[in-house]
């Protein structure tokens, strides 16, 4: 990803959390883990996404902030303010921004962010497969005039990727592949990113049966509604989620330990004696050859009662040059299918040519050719950058000061500035004792009221120290006896 996450000229940045110190408000489109770096449990700003997103950042990063992180209601347009009005301050229009989520059918939770406010208007796709359901979205996109920028997604923005499957499509094509085998056959998926869960619901809906995935994947996709009560931990499964590039999730046959473990190493891939687990460590062709193993299947065996392994993703067809074919076997019953979670060339255009936009601005590498042609598809219209104004800018330099003196306070305790404040609770710092004291203190009763900082507030943050602390001499326990 390219996009440096800065709207321009606007304090808000999009899927980028390491500039906390320019932004007052920050969004992530969805929960893949190159769009959430830099955050961390110690992020201590407004962080909007989706509903179930929501869910998967509080799962991934325990210790945040809960307040902090919000979610929106998708299709709804909502008011964020950028200065808090008081009634020494009144509200202005460059105090606010209105934003609308909007499903970007790219995984759970994924989505666009259309922005209106004093900037104009501004649309982040995020990462996002077209579809003709989008053509609804015509009508929120495009009411008041054109969009003045739009971010958008040029993952597959070349004539390699004229067109892909829709998701649809390679779904189905993975059902009829598991039609040709017996019920009693494994099937082996591997939908280790999140985005595949459509291809786990299918499945679930055609053939009436659970689905294992590994334990921690199981906790993750328990915070998607609709997969929750189709995914399980039995290992009997006939169906079973596979680690990208990897069979580490399959447990082999107690009786034949000692023979999977010889071909195992014998195909360079690590084993785990205590675990009795399989890590790749080099080619991921022996991945089948590894179930055949397991399985005691050979070519001798009736492909029909014989296991088959599926991976479903598009980049596999990238490498081998093989745009023009939607499904292919190799290596032995090891299935490719295309299966993408982002828009071909020729969805890109139709999506231009619905939003009507002034301007574009790739968030992925975009070849000038290919550039040229999307920002061909631009309407009529004079883009001009905005301004921020002096307001705004103030207000993000009067937020920010001290803020340092507050971070190297809390950094001498090894606690985050978030553990201690929400984005809105002023501490002052001018008396580094005052804030040794709090951060010394483990009993409330003897915390005394600040004009800056009401009791509870102290409370709430002497008890999420006393937490951390508790976790991490647990989590130092149990690393000195696993047992």
């Amino acid at each position: 990803m390219n996009f440096s996450g800065k709207i321009v000229n606007v304090p808000i940045y999009v899927d980028k959390f390491n500039a906390t110190k320019e932004g007052l408000v920050y969004f992530l489109s969805h929960f893949h883990s190159d769009h959430y770096s830099g955050l961390s449990n110690d992020f201590n700003r407004r962080l909007y996404c989706s509903d179930v997103t929501r869910e998967l950042v509080l799962h991934h990063f325990w210790n945040i902030n809960q307040q902090n992180v919000i979610a929106l209601e998708l299709m709804v347009k909502h008011k964020i303010m950028f200065i808090p009005c008081t009634s020494d301050n009144s509200e202005e229009d460059q105090d606010f921004v209105y934003v609308t989520f909007l499903p970007a059918n790219h995984c759970p939770g994924s989505v666009m962010i259309l922005l209106e406010g004093y900037f104009g208007k501004y649309l982040h796709t995020g990462d996002f497969r077209y579809n003709n359901d989008m053509n609804n979205y015509a009508d929120i996109l495009n009411a008041g005039g054109p969009i003045d920028r739009t971010y958008i997604d040029t993952t597959f923005a070349s004539e390699f990727w004229e067109n892909i499957p829709t998701k649809q499509n390679s779904t189905s094509e993975i059902l009829r592949l598991i039609e040709t085998r017996s019920s009693k056959a494994y099937v082996y998926i591997e939908c280790d990113m999140l985005g595949t869960e459509d291809i786990l619901l299918a499945i679930y809906e055609r053939f009436g049966e659970l689905i294992y995935v590994w334990e921690e994947k199981f906790y993750k996709l328990r915070k998607i509604p609709e997969i929750k009560d189709i995914i399980t931990l039995d290992e009997d499964s006939r169906f079973r989620v596979c680690r990208a590039g990897t069979l580490a999730n399959l447990t082999p046959p107690e009786d034949n330990i000692e023979n999977i473990k010889l071909f195992v190493e014998n195909t360079m891939v690590t084993y785990d004696s205590r675990q009795h687990k399989y890590k790749k460590k080099e080619d991921h062709i022996i991945m089948l050859d590894m179930i055949k193993s397991q399985r005691k299947i050979d070519k001798d065996v009736d492909v029909y009662n014989s296991a088959i392994y599926i991976k479903p993703s598009v980049q596999w067809f990238f490498y081998n040059k093989m745009h023009d074919i939607s499904c292919i076997d190799k290596y032995n019953n090891q299935w490719h299918v295309q299966y993408s979670l982002h828009s071909s060339y020729s969805e890109l255009r139709n999506f231009l040519r619905m939003i009507k936009t002034k301007t574009i601005t790739p968030i992925t590498d975009c070849e000038p050719s290919i550039f040229k042609v999307l920002n061909s598809l631009c309407v009529q219209g004079i883009y001009q950058t905005p301004v921020m104004s002096e307001r705004v800018t103030s207000y993000l330099k009067r937020q920010f000061s001290g803020s340092d003196e507050l971070s190297q306070v809390a950094k001498k305790r090894k606690v985050g500035s978030s553990d201690l404040i929400e984005s809105d609770i002023s501490i002052s710092t001018t008396d580094e004792d005052s804030l040794e004291t709090l951060l010394d203190c483990e009993n409330e009763d003897v915390i005394t009221r600040d004009d800056t900082l009401c009791f509870e507030e102290a409370r709430s943050a002497v008890k999420t120290i006393i937490q951390t602390t508790a976790i991490s001499s647990t989590l130092n326990i149990l690393r000195k006896d696993p047992k």
